[in-house]
């Protein structure tokens, strides 16, 4: 099975320092789904992030290393989300996650978010504008290019978040950062390309060609362990490394699997983000002499 990526030609790695996300000392289970100012560390600020970034990418020439701050989100609560936390993972796992719903909650084919899902996503817009509100000391840096998932919970949630914003370049929806594939969950099954098409390419947004008509990734008896979807992961940043020269500032929106093996990809912390959450993370991608 293949997502039609090339091999990676990096080599990831989160740099530490800058987010408490990477401080041994913090349980980051127990922050909120985005802590107070996304997680920037003590001590640190923005402008001082930023320009190291540049400095040390003025250098990548000679270094071969180049260095992007990631905004990896999570999509807003979906109702497979609420069917899970119904039954109980086990029995989620065993028996509900394949059907499409109980008559009650229909949550596949590809389920959209829960009104709570997009109040999370509206929350994550607030949040936003609160840090760039006029006169604000030290604001974050807005992405210059935005990815998302082909999922409807996972677009639908970048949407909102950055609803009446113009991104600088329009958002690109890949199938590379859908969802781990595991036991046919059919909340993981994709609506066609032809649906995604008709919901987001109005708004400007660009579908991947290689993305075909069917999912067939889905129709397939593939599963993915932990190392595969580590490895396209890392094949999946690499290619948004090369989409993105000389952007410094990136957004991934997708889903909580797709977000730890982006962590086991650039040895971060491996966690599982809560519903509506954002981990900023700056990643150093040197690339590999054997391209």
């Amino acid at each position: 099975m293949s997502f039609n990526l090339p091999k990676s030609r990096y080599h990831f790695k989160a740099q530490p320092g800058y987010f408490v996300y990477t401080d041994p000392s913090i349980d980051n289970t127990e922050l909120p789904a985005i802590a107070d100012n996304f997680g920037l560390a003590e001590g640190k600020t923005w402008k001082g992030l930023l320009d190291d970034i540049q400095a040390q990418n003025k250098r990548s020439g000679e270094t071969g290393e180049v260095y992007k701050l990631i905004y990896a989100a999570r999509h807003g609560e979906g109702h497979h989300n609420v069917a899970e936390a119904k039954y109980g993972t086990k029995a989620w796992d065993d028996h509900w996650s394949l059907l499409t719903g109980d008559g009650e909650l229909i949550w596949g084919p590809d389920p959209s978010l829960t009104s709570v899902g997009e109040g999370q996503a509206r929350d994550a817009r607030r949040i936003w504008n609160n840090l760039l509100s006029e006169g604000a000391p030290d604001p974050p840096p807005l992405p210059g290019a935005y990815f998302s998932s082909p999922m409807i919970r996972s677009a639908k949630t970048l949407y909102l978040t950055f609803e009446g914003r113009t991104p600088a370049k329009p958002v690109v929806i890949l199938e590379s950062i859908r969802e781990d594939f595991k036991d046919r969950h059919t909340c993981d099954e994709r609506s066609k390309r032809s649906d995604v098409a008709a919901e987001w390419e109005p708004k400007g947004w660009i579908i991947d060609s290689k993305m075909e008509e069917e999912d067939t990734l889905f129709k397939s008896d593939y599963k993915e362990t932990h190392e595969t979807m580590a490895k396209r992961l890392a094949d999946a940043l690499s290619d948004i490394f090369e989409r993105t020269e000389g952007i410094d500032v990136i957004n991934i929106t997708s889903h909580s699997g797709v977000m730890q093996a982006l962590f086991r990809a650039v040895d971060h912390d491996d966690f599982k983000p809560k519903t509506g959450g954002m981990v900023p993370l700056l990643i150093k991608g040197t690339r590999r002499s054997n391209k």
